[in-house]
């Protein structure tokens, strides 16, 4: 499912029309200020950047983004173990939520906020199952196919690294399934960075 980049510019760029929100632009830096969430109880808009939300307790990586977004929608869901990475430098905006909402209405923006959350979901279902696996060698096939997918990540990033940070999953267990795929020519790694995938094996 692709990010629904137009819905998401309409709502920042409405949103950035008022002067009332413009004069509440902020900027975060992971390296420079407490990584914990700013504000529990309204929703952030990221205007640009880069950010990722990790779980507190484990330093699990949930997600990673570049560009706007919307988060914090739902003030149902659980955000205390949550803390944004050390990487991440994004400027933003935290509108409490009536007025976030009360805005969108306003606005008649609902149909651009539906594919922002459908969105959102859909993030999550993938990560929850992945999550839920227990299945090494499948999380680890999952993470090199992201990684292969994005040209931003795709001989930049440490595959090794990416995939215990965001896995749970031991460094040793995973080099292990690393190294046997490499030696049995379906990837290549070069310095830690994958270069291509030739073919994976649907079993290990």
């Amino acid at each position: 499912m692709d990010k629904p980049q137009k819905h998401i510019n309409n709502i920042v760029n409405k949103l950035m029309c008022s002067v009332s929100i413009i004069s509440r632009v902020r900027v975060f830096d992971g390296n420079k200020e407490n990584v914990g969430l700013l504000d529990n109880d309204s929703v952030m808009v990221i205007i640009e950047g880069e950010w990722g939300l990790q779980r507190h307790s484990d330093k699990i990586i949930l997600g990673q983004m570049t560009g706007p977004y919307i988060i914090f929608l739902l003030p149902e869901l659980n955000y205390i173990d949550l803390e944004f990475t050390r990487d991440s430098r994004f400027s933003y905006l935290l509108c409490k939520r009536n007025d976030f909402y009360s805005f969108i209405s306003a606005s008649n923006l609902w149909e651009d906020l539906y594919f922002i959350m459908q969105y959102t979901a859909s993030l999550l279902n993938i990560k929850l199952q992945v999550m839920l696996s227990c299945d090494l060698y499948s999380v680890i096939k999952y993470y090199l196919r992201e990684i292969d997918n994005n040209p931003e990540l795709r001989g930049q990033v440490n595959v090794c690294d990416y995939i215990t940070r965001r896995s749970g999953f031991s460094k040793s267990g995973t080099m292990m399934v690393l190294s046997e795929l490499k030696k049995g020519n379906y990837i290549i790694i070069e310095r830690g960075r994958l270069k291509k995938i030739k073919s994976l094996p649907s079993g290990f």
